[in-house]
Formats: structure tokens, sequence, C-alpha cells
């Protein structure tokens, strides 16, 4: 339960901080890669626990 709390506010906080420098048009592409790499992540573990188990 502690890992999706923290997938989960993880990625709001940094689509809160993209929207926000898209905004500024200051954004920041490792804001955008960081989120990618988590989200590709949490795919790759939800296949391979599917694929394991």
């Amino acid at each position: 339960m502690a890992d999706r709390i923290a997938f989960l506010v993880g990625t709001a906080t940094l689509v809160i901080a993209i929207i926000i420098q898209s905004f500024r048009h200051e954004l920041d592409v490792w804001l955008v890669v960081t989120l990618g790499v988590m989200i590709l992540a949490k795919i790759s573990g939800l296949l391979y626990g599917r694929i394991k188990y």
C-alpha cells in the first residue's frame, strides 16, 4: 500500500511541476524524463509480477 501511495504522490508532484514550468516556458527536460521512467518502471513491474506469479 505504501508503494502505491508513494508512486501516486511522486507522479502528482512531477505533473504539477511540469505544468507550472510549462506556464513559465521553462520546462526542465529531466522532469519529463523522470516521470516517463517512473511510469515505465511501474508498467514493467506490473508485467513482471503477472508473468512471474
